[in-house]
């Protein structure tokens, strides 16, 4: 018995699938490499031990234990076929999905003597079937519930196996009517030669891409697609799929964009002539404005230098001829004066008359003075506006400080004296008619680039915003004039000033060369 026990053992060492083999009380008296491998014993340690400690299995689906396979045989002397699906519990915890078989095992002479097992490992197999079928269930869900048409073909008899429903509803042809027939044969293509060609080339190179190609549906409405074919080995069979995915209403939008796009294309081509012809009008009215604007002030600058013409000779006369006159008539009381006795009543006629001539004569210089003062042209800017603050202040009774800076002796351009004198002439006058001053400071300086005029006052001041924005303030102020005698010269008047806080007045001029500041024009 142990000497059969023992050629059973080796010969069944070196089998690739596990086997087991037990004596007529279902002890496990042998083991082989495989068994040991996938149970977790070795073959001491299980030798002597009750089949169901070695190999505890249980049915996959009620997963409730088989119970001794080696008892079953012994009690029944049957051969039990192929149980499939059985779950083994190993000694190291894993479980393994078996495929098991058992039979007696017989001496020469018939007598059981014990059971071999066999039983097959079949983990890996089962999983690799499942994750097969999950992956078909998941293809076939894609397939039907997919929003592009899916058509397979074989691509050796060129006959269609399957269509999704979304192709049918698409084309308007049922199922049956696509399966088993051959692409050409349902009459979705309008150029079956094209198509049979591009058919040709799609089996060569494995892809093909339409991305606009008409098909025709059951009831003759034209459509059109974007068509990618793929070809693929599958069971060692070509397989084509074909997406087809409609693109009517897309090619139609495309269309209305490139419609509106070309309108709007000919609309701004029509409003940029319209624009380029409105700036040209716009242009040729600037320039216009210009023109009259340079023509303004050209007859502004000839007004002035009129004005300035006719202010010097008036000027003139009344201190050469006027004042030769007075000078007469005074000279001309003192000697008739000098020839009457003080007791008589004409001796203080006399000296009232001399007295009023005196003063006549006075008003003459002082207007001879405001219309051109002689030593602006004689003396230049600083000396002549020093004496007219000067006599200003004793007129109005204003305190006056006068300060200036690289003028004393330098000389300006002949129309930037005469500006900055007339503009701190009229800044004075404005002074002396609204401000209510106690005070006033006048400070001239000259820089290599400008000459900068600053006239300050303690007044009761004014808004200034609103009076520069309002023409008839500035026409009362005389800023206007100001304003318009600075761009003469190229230069910017500012004003700053709030209500009960004085006035400033800003003038600068620009000096374009160091020879235009040398001495007067």
């Amino acid at each position: 018995m142990k000497a059969q026990m023992d050629s059973v053992r080796v010969a069944l060492a070196d089998i690739g699938d596990a086997v087991i083999v037990t004596d007529t009380q279902g002890r496990v008296t042998s083991l082989n490499t495989a068994a040991q491998s996938l149970t977790g014993w070795t073959q001491e340690d299980a030798t002597g031990k009750p089949l169901s400690a070695v190999l505890p299995i249980m049915d996959e689906q009620t997963r409730l234990p088989l119970g001794d396979l080696a008892a079953k045989v012994l009690a029944t002397d049957v051969i039990l076929g192929s149980v499939n699906h059985t779950v083994l519990f190993a000694r190291d915890g894993m479980e393994w999905l078996l495929n098991n078989s058992a039979v007696p095992l017989r001496k020469h002479a018939g007598e059981i003597v014990g059971v071999v097992l066999v039983f097959r490992d079949i983990t890996e197999q089962h999983r690799t079937a499942h994750a097969v079928n999950v992956s078909e269930i998941r293809y076939r869900r894609l397939f039907e519930t997919a929003q592009d048409g899916i058509l397979i073909l074989d691509a050796d008899k060129k006959q269609i196996l399957d269509v999704n429903p979304f192709l049918t509803e698409m084309l308007g042809y049922s199922h049956e009517e696509f399966v088993g027939k051959e692409l050409w044969e349902i009459g979705l293509f309008s150029d079956i030669d094209t198509n049979k060609t591009a058919f040709t080339q799609l089996q060569a190179e494995g892809y093909i891409r339409y991305e606009d190609l008409p098909l025709a549906t059951k009831d003759g409405r034209r459509i059109d697609v974007e068509f990618v074919s793929n070809v693929y080995d599958v069971d060692c069979q070509k397989i084509i799929q074909c997406n087809i995915r409609e693109i009517t209403a897309r090619k139609r939008a495309e269309n209305a964009v490139r419609d509106a796009q070309h309108r709007l294309e000919d609309r701004v081509e029509e409003r940029t002539a319209q624009l380029a012809q409105a700036i040209a009008s716009l242009e040729a009215e600037i320039n216009a404005h210009k023109s009259a604007e340079a023509a303004r002030l050209s007859l502004l600058q000839q007004l002035i230098t009129s004005q300035e013409e006719e202010r010097h000779r008036i000027a003139r006369e009344l201190h050469d001829q006027m004042g030769q006159h007075l000078a007469a008539l005074i000279l001309g009381l003192k000697l008739f004066k000098d020839e009457t006795r003080e007791e008589s009543p004409a001796w203080a006629r006399l000296q009232q008359l001399q007295e009023l001539t005196d003063f006549i004569g006075k008003e003459v210089h002082h207007l001879a003075l405001e219309l051109r003062p002689t030593a602006l042209d004689d003396l230049g800017l600083h000396k002549t506006l020093l004496n007219y603050v000067e006599q200003w202040s004793e007129r109005s009774g204003v305190e006056a400080d006068f300060h200036s800076v690289n003028l004393d002796g330098a000389r300006l351009p002949s129309a930037i004296e005469t500006a900055l004198y007339r503009i701190m002439q009229e800044g004075l006058t404005n002074v002396l008619k609204h401000a209510q001053a106690r005070r006033i400071s006048l400070i001239l300086q000259r820089s290599p680039n400008e000459v900068l005029a600053i006239l300050e006052d303690d007044g009761r001041g004014f808004d200034a915003e609103a009076v520069v924005n309002s023409a008839g303030a500035a026409g009362r102020l005389g800023l206007r004039g100001m304003r318009e005698r600075v761009a003469l010269v190229g230069g910017m008047l500012t004003v700053e000033s709030t209500p009960n806080s004085g006035a400033t007045l800003y003038v600068r001029i620009p000096l374009l060369a160091k020879g235009e500041t040398d001495g007067p024009d």
